[in-house]
């Protein structure tokens, strides 16, 4: 998940703290300082080892989202449609309770949740199979 902080550029890598930042133009050895930091340790002298660097402007966020629900594990897919279709069906038999609209929107809204996160995958293994030149 880490690697989603990245871009690749023609000399190197663009770093984006966040998704709305600036980019900010990184060597391959930054890149690989900071994903070796352990996941719950400090990147702080990291960052303010190239602060102050020219910057580009900020990435787009669809492909930046897309990216995030391909990583995400396709167990997610099945849990998702599991507890969201019964969630949207029983709810729907109590729709004019506040209860039945709360459990039919949250279902529904698993279920696309699920339907994104194979899309994603999907497009994910296309663009791959395109990249490869197979068919």
């Amino acid at each position: 998940m880490l690697a989603l902080s990245f871009e690749p550029a023609d000399t190197g890598y663009i770093y984006y703290h966040w998704r709305w930042s600036r980019g900010i133009p990184v060597t391959a050895e930054e890149r690989e300082a900071y994903l070796s930091i352990p996941a719950l340790g400090s990147r702080r002298a990291w960052r303010a080892a190239v602060a102050g660097r020219p910057s580009v402007p900020a990435r787009a966020s669809r492909p930046v989202q897309r990216k995030l629900l391909a990583e995400i594990p396709t167990s997610m897919v099945v849990m998702a449609l599991l507890l969201g279709v019964p969630f949207a069906v029983s709810g729907l038999a109590e729709l004019q309770t506040t209860g039945g609209l709360a459990r039919s929107l949250g279902g529904l809204l698993a279920v696309v949740f699920g339907f994104q996160i194979a899309f994603a995958k999907y497009a994910r293994r296309r663009e791959g199979h395109a990249a490869s030149g197979e068919s």
